[in-house]
């Protein structure tokens, strides 16, 4: 597989696991009362931001696949950059393919 696509499809993945999914606040809410503190207010950097984790384990991606290079530092750099928008073009597809079933679903029951 192109180093390319690994490093996206592990972008996504991160971004999933990280804004998506959850976890994220599972695991700082646990942590919040393991230390008797409020876990809105709790910043664990880099495993609570997207941005951090998208740089960090796509970079360890390229080392691990000994293919560090500029172009593949400047992608991941560039993914962990659009995060953000990745998250959000998530959510929009995983609502267009819910309202696509809604639409099925009035279709046949008429």
């Amino acid at each position: 597989m192109n180093i390319y696509v690994k490093i996206l499809l592990t972008a996504w993945l991160v971004v999933f696991v990280v804004d998506l999914s959850g976890f994220t606040q599972s695991w700082k809410n646990a942590l919040g009362r393991w230390l008797h503190v409020d876990a809105y207010n709790l910043a664990v950097k880099p495993f609570d931001c997207s941005l951090c984790m998208t740089w960090w384990v796509t970079l360890l991606v390229v080392l691990i696949n000994g293919q560090l290079s500029f172009a593949t530092t400047a992608f991941c750099a560039l993914c962990a950059l659009f995060s953000d928008v990745m998250a959000t073009t998530t959510i929009a597809v995983k609502d267009a393919i819910l309202a696509t079933f809604d639409m099925i679903y009035k279709a046949i029951k008429k």
